[in-house]
């Protein structure tokens, strides 16, 4: 049987309490919600980085994003070319068509 001393005792003890800490800490953040996680961080601001950051939420909260255009018909017209020769046979492949 193998017993440990008080000291090493405690130190795995607080050791044990560090990691499960850690480890609920970490559950903790990845299981909150956007929304709660800039609640927590923004607890420990100033007054005024608050309010500043309450007005710039509630400036982007006004923004609707921009309205997707639907492409018109022809709206590409020139950009693409095709060869005149296009449908004429190719060079390569002669010995494979003969």
């Amino acid at each position: 049987m193998n017993f440990l001393s008080h000291t090493e005792t405690q130190r795995e003890w607080k050791t044990g309490r560090a990691l499960l800490a850690i480890a609920s800490f970490l559950s903790i953040l990845f299981l909150m919600s956007t929304a709660e996680k800039v609640y927590q961080k923004t607890q420990v601001l100033p007054e005024p980085v608050q309010k500043a950051v309450l007005d710039f939420v509630e400036k982007l909260g006004g923004q609707n994003p921009p309205a997707r255009l639907a492409p018109k018909a022809g709206s590409a017209k020139g950009l693409v070319q095709v060869a005149a020769d296009f449908d004429q046979p190719l060079e390569d492949f002669k010995p494979y068509t003969e």
